[in-house]
């Protein structure tokens, strides 16, 4: 995709929305299911951030629980290409992702896009709950010193 035009123009024929555009902010809101809501924000002439809220406020306090937080955006293991963040106005637990559209297709936004939509639906399920607040003992993430090293 050359540019947001190219973005919004490819979105609208897939998604039969004539009307999609970005607001004066340089947004817009999609919903998925009647529960997921992404909100699109336009973030650079060829890139746009996706967001989704998943969880309640986190509590700045709650130490563990933002660490654990952070040790799931180590390597993508549980938010594959997105990351969790907390949103700076209420601290809610938000799942972001950057897509880029330089070199990107109708299909590879597609897919990006429905990835994002089934990992924040995943979250927002309370699926995947058990990884933001596992029992102490079963989270190595937290306090742990157990690990291998393989020296090449």
């Amino acid at each position: 995709m050359r540019d947001l035009h190219e973005f919004i123009h490819e979105l609208r024929g897939r998604i039969g929305l004539d009307t999609l555009a970005f607001d004066a902010d340089g947004r817009f809101e999609l919903v998925f299911g009647d529960t997921i809501e992404v909100t699109v924000h336009r973030v650079a002439d060829r890139a746009v951030e996706l967001a989704c809220t998943i969880d309640d406020p986190v509590r700045a306090g709650d130490a563990a629980r933002l660490a654990r937080i952070l040790s799931l955006n180590h390597l993508g293991q549980a938010t594959g290409a997105g990351r969790l963040a907390l949103d700076p106005v209420d601290g809610a637990l938000v799942l972001c992702e950057r897509i880029d559209l330089d070199g990107l297709d109708g299909n590879g936004l597609e897919a990006r896009m429905l990835d994002f939509v089934q990992r924040a639906a995943a979250w927002s399920s309370g699926e995947l709950d058990d990884l933001l607040d596992p029992e102490p003992a079963d989270d190595p993430a937290i306090g742990s010193e157990s690990f291998t090293t393989i020296r090449v």
